[in-house]
């Protein structure tokens, strides 16, 4: 084991997959400092209070469910019917 095994944030998950933090930051001509992996920026931003979520709730599903009745609301779509189920037996 290095130094780079004890220095590194990362941390490996059940699935075998690997989640870590930034640990260098990047920096680029007319940009200025850049934090790595920084992501998307989301359309609603919500906070995810500690105590609400405690109670179980949850504030960014609750905001997902309004944004998504309120589009249906102004651009309702019909739902289509499900196709027939499959013959899966073997022929006889």
């Amino acid at each position: 084991m290095g130094w780079w095994d004890l220095a590194s944030l990362d941390h490996h998950l059940v699935d075998k997959g690997i989640i870590s933090a930034a640990e260098n930051g990047s920096f680029i001509p007319g940009e200025g400092w850049v934090i790595e992996g920084s992501g998307l920026t989301p359309d609603v931003i919500v906070d995810n209070l500690p105590a609400a979520t405690h109670r179980g709730e949850d504030a960014q599903l609750t905001a997902a469910i309004t944004t998504l009745q309120a589009l249906l609301a102004k651009d309702p779509r019909s739902v289509p019917s499900p196709p027939p189920y499959p013959k899966l037996a073997p022929p006889r």
